[in-house]
């Protein structure tokens, strides 16, 4: 496989890593996988994590189209 051909594919594999592969995104994503949850409750769940990072995280994976509101 050439390097060239790595460019035709719209989702890339490294691109998907810069996204889920930030410290809070892969925990957010496993806490929402079964079911919407408030923003009080998955702050419940995600210890350690103060309002202002999850809704960094949040708004990032919802950018990106991985989450929705």
């Amino acid at each position: 496989m050439s390097v060239e051909s790595d460019k035709k594919c719209p989702c890339r594999v490294d691109t998907v890593v810069d996204i889920i592969g930030k410290k809070w995104n892969l925990i957010t994503i496993w806490h929402l996988r079964s079911s919407t949850l408030r923003f009080s409750e998955l702050q419940r769940r995600m210890c350690g994590i103060n309002s202002k990072t999850i809704t960094k995280h949040l708004r990032d994976l919802e950018k990106n189209l991985i989450i929705t509101r």
